[in-house]
């Protein structure tokens, strides 16, 4: 699952959000409101929808005026604004009416309730009820981030973990590899030219040692899915 984070690198409070959320995501970190529109309205145009959550600082976005725009706009993409004010405020009771959830990120915050809000937030934008994916016989544990063929541990990277995790949530919607190395590297360079085939082709190789059902297909231009039955050559 993929964060877009807006934020301004001077707060004290950035280094330390965005350490949590890279824990748990991959993380993309913009600096405002015009880069986030230019990012997803290219995404949306390109029906390229990688980010599961916009996270963004409250003083970035201007207040509940900036938050209910932003949501009227990319209603797909769940919202989350950083507040320093509590509940019962009326600033924040504002961003909850403009469509927004709200965290309190005055410090100290606990680290652990902000992983769970924006979890819980990407399950949604997913529809995705609870901390499993299930598929067949595969299950993801998003919260513990472990794998499970069967019932069996599965043993893989973060990075093949980061795979997995978006081809279940697509269903039958490939993953191209521009999503694929997004989701990887989120705004880093890339290693090589043809890492993503690298580590697809060793993902393959360890899915099909745990069960042959599991083929992991490649479809040039449209990127890369899990086998359908009726599939017959893997390329």
């Amino acid at each position: 699952m993929q964060v877009l984070y807006l934020s301004d690198s001077r707060q004290p409070s950035h280094e330390c959000i965005l350490n949590v959320l890279e824990k748990g995501f991959s993380a993309t970190t913009v600096s405002s409101p015009a880069e986030v529109e230019s990012i997803l309205d290219q995404q949306f145009h390109r029906r390229l929808y990688t980010f599961s959550v916009l996270v963004a600082q409250e003083a970035l976005l201007g207040f509940a005026v900036g938050t209910r725009r932003f949501v009227q706009k990319f209603s797909r993409i769940p919202l989350m604004v950083l507040t320093r004010y509590r509940e019962t405020h009326p600033i924040s009771i504002a961003y909850l009416d403009s469509g927004a959830a709200i965290f309190l990120a005055s410090s100290p915050f606990e680290p652990e309730e902000l992983t769970a809000t924006v979890r819980t937030l990407a399950r949604r934008s997913y529809g995705v009820a609870n901390n499993s994916l299930v598929t067949g016989n595969l299950r993801l544990c998003i919260k513990e981030r472990k794998v499970f063929i069967n019932d069996i541990p599965f043993d893989c990277t973060s990075n093949e973990y980061k795979i997995l995790e978006e081809l279940v949530l697509r269903g039958t919607r490939p993953l191209s590899r521009q999503e694929l190395l997004h989701v990887i590297y989120g705004d880093r360079d890339y290693p090589t030219s043809n890492c993503e085939e690298a580590l697809v082709s060793k993902l393959r190789t360890k899915l099909r040692l745990a069960d042959a059902q599991w083929r992991l297909f490649g479809h040039y231009p449209l990127g890369y899915r899990f086998a359908d039955p009726d599939d017959q050559v893997e390329h």
